[in-house]
């Protein structure tokens, strides 16, 4: 819930030459490209033993194409809504594939108030392919991952050209080490490269068919370096005496969570593109999940703090409403929900936090863009009240309490004006932490943190707070002192997910590098129980997207400070 765009709401509708409404049709943006320059490309090539080993050599190249971003299904009767929303103006390409009938339609527009979009979709565009994993010695590979590549065909102004290869599905072998992938352009050339611990396979393209092309037995053969996982931060100095694993979540998902009398209690979030009204109890002392009332309210993007046993669930938003000022209540000992003031800010990926009994809801996003509004709801009174602006606007942060004081950490910023785009360029990642002084209602300047990466979690225990986790998006910029500072080659396609936990003493104003958690990931909760950290839910994925989409995990993890 890190990244939630603002502007226009697209709606169109899917339909075939004469009109019929196409259902479930998988609608995607497509991004058109242009890069050059020199990479370093690793090619596999024999050894003296025979054995293939990686090596690396710098290239110059020249690349344009279409990258695909899937974002909505369409309805029954062929209409669908992008969860994201753009800029009036903005030029868009859309394409819908309903891989089950072969059918692919695109429509190229320009983004306008109330003006919906129409695809055609025609049928026998699509294709698919199928082949088998085998080692050297013709043994299928069972449960091997397998990346399907094409190099479609476009037609341009200049004529018909070849795309660049780019990834496009993946899928799995199965007992037989068998595979099979759908939805392939037709005419396109294709390619399926596997590969586990100390093996890969050569790619070897062919042309695809409407009716299936056979890719035939695709050999797994020993590397001397396989580069896996490249593009995650790598976990390098993880404490086992620190960390202990716990029973899973139900639900998998990104998911907000708070303590009430020693239990948690996970609620909302997302799991994919659907936002969540589920609500589930853990009882660390059993280590056992329970099932709890759903939030009448479904969202993701929520924060949720507790106040005298009951908890608030504030803000967020759903595809449905957008951004959401909804406060509900619960009370735990009753399993009921119950309705409360609206937040006078509506917003999502928003921060939370408590002190003397009332809570201060920081920073997020909604259509204006990112926010430094901080508003104050009293429990008791059940009313909101405005406080001081934070120095900097941002969301997908964290924030905790310790000694009366709050910090608000990390997150997603926006520096300068918009481009002509609204998105992408004018996004940062601010170095810079601010302690927000309730009593005073002002902000004060402190140590910045060490990396930069919004969708952590922070958490405190005695006087010290820890920063765990996040992530950080291609081509990012960092915020020091005001100013945006790229750190990340543009050219890189994934996104950077994070391992690290950095602990802030604020007495002495340091930050200091702590043993890492034991898997990278981003958009979890972290509570605390009797002095323990629990890390709950979030994602591994490191899959770019501009809409509200968390492919969700289920672990829980408990942490102990050393």
């Amino acid at each position: 819930m890190d990244y939630i765009y603002v502007g226009i709401r697209v709606t169109g509708r899917v339909v075939t030459t004469d009109g019929k409404p196409v259902p479930d049709a998988l609608i995607y943006e497509e991004i058109y490209y242009e890069r050059a320059g020199n990479r370093s490309v690793s090619k596999m090539k024999p050894r003296a033993d025979g054995t293939l080993g990686l090596v690396k050599e710098e290239r110059y190249y020249e690349e344009a194409g279409y990258e695909r971003f899937p974002r909505v299904k369409s309805k029954v009767d062929g209409t669908f809504a992008l969860v994201e929303d753009f800029p009036e103006g903005t030029e868009l390409r859309l394409a819908a594939e309903k891989a089950s009938t072969g059918m692919r339609g695109e429509a190229t527009f320009t983004v306008r108030p109330d003006v919906p979009v129409k695809i055609i979709a025609q049928e026998n565009r699509l294709g698919s392919v199928y082949g088998r994993i085998v080692d050297a010695s013709g043994e299928p590979q069972p449960d091997i991952s397998v990346t399907i590549s094409v190099s479609p065909v476009t037609k341009t102004q200049q004529g018909t050209k070849r795309q660049v290869y780019r990834q496009f599905k993946r899928t799995w072998t199965d007992e037989n080490g068998r595979f099979w992938a759908d939805g392939l352009p037709v005419d396109s050339l294709c390619h399926a490269t596997a590969n586990r611990k100390g093996y890969a396979t050569r790619p070897d393209s062919r042309r695809v068919k409407t009716k299936g092309t056979n890719l035939g037995k695709i050999v797994l053969e020993s590397v001397h370096k396989p580069e896996l996982d490249a593009y995650k931060k790598p976990v390098v100095n993880v404490d086992p005496q620190a960390w202990t694993k716990k029973a899973d979540m139900p639900t998998p998902r990104a998911a907000a969570a708070c303590v009430v009398d020693g239990k948690v209690y996970a609620i909302g979030g997302m799991n994919g593109n659907e936002p969540l009204s589920i609500v589930e109890g853990y009882d660390p002392a059993t280590d056992r999940w329970t099932k709890k009332a759903d939030l009448p309210v479904l969202r993701a993007g929520l924060s949720v703090s507790a106040v005298n046993g009951r908890i608030y669930a504030i803000g967020g938003a759903n595809e449905k409403t957008g951004p959401l000022s909804t406060v509900e209540e619960y009370d735990p000992a009753m399993d009921r929900w119950t309705r409360k003031a609206d937040m006078p800010t509506a917003r999502a990926a928003l921060s939370t936090s408590v002190v003397n009994g009332k809570i201060y809801a920081i920073g997020g996003t909604n259509r204006n863009g990112f926010l430094s509004t901080i508003e104050e709801y009293d429990p008791a009174t059940d009313k909101w009240a405005i406080k001081a602006d934070m120095p900097t606007a941002r969301s997908g942060f964290s924030t905790s309490t310790v000694g009366g004081k709050i910090y608000a950490v990390g997150g997603l910023a926006m520096i300068g004006k918009p481009d002509e785009d609204g998105r992408g360029a004018n996004t940062a990642y601010p170095l810079a932490v601010e302690e927000y002084d309730p009593i005073a209602n002002t902000w004060t300047k402190r140590a910045d943190m060490p990396t930069a990466r919004g969708g952590l979690s922070t958490s405190a225990i005695n006087g010290r707070l820890y920063a765990m986790g996040g992530s950080r998006m291609p081509g990012a910029k960092i915020i020091m002192g005001g100013k945006a500072k790229a750190i990340e080659r543009p050219e890189r396609r994934k996104m950077l997910v994070f391992s690290s936990i950095e602990e802030y003493d604020p007495a002495a104003d340091k930050w200091t590098k702590k043993g890492d958690m034991p898997v990278a990931k981003h958009s979890f909760s972290a509570v605390v129980v009797d002095g323990k950290i629990y890390v709950i839910g979030g994602s591994e994925d490191d899959a770019t997207s501009a809409s509200m989409h968390v492919a969700g995990i289920s672990t829980v993890e408990e942490y102990t400070p050393r």
